[in-house]
């Protein structure tokens, strides 16, 4: 019985054509990514159940628990970070 011999497609993982952009090219790119994540904060504060502190209902709240996925108010969240971080992973989005 004749096996057919199996073909393999290379591909890699990460392209190389990024080192071929010049220096400046590459770190204005990582300049970026900054700004894109503040503007994903912006857009979730704009929704309705987000203008409001995830515990007391405060308004503007300007932090955040990150593995909960709530905005909170500054006081709330340092009742957050006295939890302990195996809780919740306060941190403000402002500073």
């Amino acid at each position: 019985m004749a096996v057919a011999p199996l073909e393999y497609q290379f591909q890699p993982l990460h392209s190389l054509n990024c080192l071929s952009m010049p220096l400046k090219s590459r770190i204005d790119a990582k300049r970026t990514e900054p700004e894109r994540l503040q503007a994903i904060v912006v857009d979730l504060l704009r929704e309705e159940e987000n203008k409001y502190c995830a515990d007391c209902e405060a308004k503007q709240p300007r932090w955040a628990s990150w593995n909960l996925g709530v905005f909170l108010c500054i006081r709330c969240a340092g009742i957050h970070r006295n939890l302990g971080v195996h809780l919740t992973k306060v941190s403000s989005f402002d500073l």
